[in-house]
């Protein structure tokens, strides 16, 4: 019996150590969105030479305004999007008794795409 037991003891510290390490990797995607999703309103700047003789005839149009804030939303969409799939799959994962801790990962893919967004975005912009 005391082998059951221990066996017992062991998966429930495993269970646990694993809902441990998928909650900290999504408050550090939260947190590296927010981050992220903070210096983006930086680039924001982008469009400062506008104002006499515009720089940048692309940048400076409408057509051009609107597509540089339709990324950095794009970019802020996605970024809620991966947390909120993070989340789910998390919580799925944990309903079925799966393991959790690689879950946020998926999330964290779709967090990149956004940031990928933001990269072309910029480069579109700037160049």
């Amino acid at each position: 019996m005391s082998g059951d037991r221990a066996r017992t003891q062991r998966q429930s510290a495993a269970r646990g150590a694993d809902h441990v390490v998928a909650v900290l990797l999504i408050g550090g995607q939260a947190l590296a969105s927010m981050a992220i999703g903070s210096v983006s309103l930086l680039f924001m700047m982008i469009s400062d030479g506008c104002h006499d003789e515009p720089d940048d005839p692309f940048i400076c149009s409408d057509a051009g305004g609107t597509v540089f804030l339709g990324g950095i939303l794009l970019e802020w969409a996605l970024l809620v999007v991966g947390l909120v799939v993070s989340i789910r799959l998390v919580a799925r994962a944990s309903s079925r008794g799966e393991t959790c801790w690689t879950k946020p990962f998926v999330g964290a893919a779709i967090g990149l795409l956004g940031i990928l967004v933001l990269a072309v975005n910029v480069a579109v912009a700037s160049a």
